[in-house]
């Protein structure tokens, strides 16, 4: 375990603390530097804050702080979770434990729904599995008129969303529900939009994952079953149909290496009432997300 800095060992200026977060950071296999500094950035509330008082002293109760942050990061931590926030979409949202972490990939979801629905603003937007809410509030921002459901099974992320809904002020127009996915909605209840981010990596793939992700992020959130797919077959089972509005949108992100079932020969490919589903890659050329749109 890392020791707090103490006597005449302890740094002193927001630079001294720096260079101390860098050394102690040298195992991580991304920069160390860029870690350390941006674990102050998000202390002192930006990059400029730490340019600005490298050479002055850091308070004695911020040290405490950097040193415990740079401590948890040396144990593989996200650094996300640490600082307790994430910066999605161009908003920033807070995460807690519990809550898997947004990624840059789901931004490809958002991005694909905008430039499909300018047009023709959806009205109304349903998320199963909503996590800290990052793809459903990103959505609402985007649509002004819109009204939001998000649906999840843990507290935790009903937490992180009600948090990150009262910040975005978002209150009046997101509402919260507690349940398996559409479980707890209305029978026949349909949405111009449907959107999720499923579970969908492999079982037998958990224990490879990186550290920062195998022992910090919720097994729940990342689990798929023996094939990554399980989460799929209970979405898109025969009633996606009715909770999908004609002409409206169903928009899943899903794993590399995926894309092979939602091909037309794949089982999900081709869904009742829909259009063959559209597979959108990500930069790495993997199918990262997956659109069908609702005949009539």
């Amino acid at each position: 375990m890392l020791e707090h800095p103490s006597g005449h060992e302890r740094p002193v200026t927001v630079d001294s603390w720096l260079s101390w977060g860098s050394r102690m950071l040298l195992d991580l296999e991304d920069a160390p530097d860029r870690e350390a500094r941006g674990l102050m950035a998000s202390l002192l509330g930006s990059a400029g804050a730490v340019v600005i008082n490298g050479p002055g002293p850091l308070s004695p109760d911020l040290a405490d702080r950097y040193a415990e942050w740079v401590q948890r990061r040396r144990n593989r931590e996200p650094f996300h979770l640490i600082t307790g926030e994430v910066p999605f979409f161009g908003t920033v949202f807070s995460v807690c434990p519990g809550v898997l972490i947004p990624r840059p990939e789901t931004e490809i979801l958002v991005e694909q729904v905008f430039s499909r629905t300018q047009s023709c603003p959806p009205q109304n937007i349903l998320e199963l599995g909503g996590g800290s809410g990052a793809l459903i509030c990103s959505l609402l921002l985007l649509f002004p008129e819109a009204r939001g459901v998000a649906v999840d099974i843990e507290p935790a992320p009903i937490r992180c969303m009600l948090e990150n809904r009262e910040k975005l002020s978002l209150s009046s127009r997101l509402s919260l529900l507690a349940g398996h996915w559409d479980d707890s909605l209305l029978p026949g209840l349909s949405f111009d939009l449907l959107v999720s981010n499923p579970p969908y990596i492999a079982s037998g793939e958990i224990d490879g994952l990186m550290d920062e992700v195998r022992n910090y992020e919720p097994h729940r959130a990342l689990d798929g079953g023996a094939d990554g797919l399980d989460c799929y077959r209970q979405i898109l089972g025969p009633k996606i149909s009715s909770r999908v509005a004609s002409g409206g949108l169903l928009v899943m992100e899903i794993g590399a290496g995926q894309r092979w079932a939602f091909e037309q020969s794949g089982p999900f490919g081709l869904l009742e009432g829909f259009a063959p589903a559209e597979i959108v890659s990500d930069w790495s050329g993997h199918g990262r997300v997956v659109i069908w749109k609702r005949k009539g």
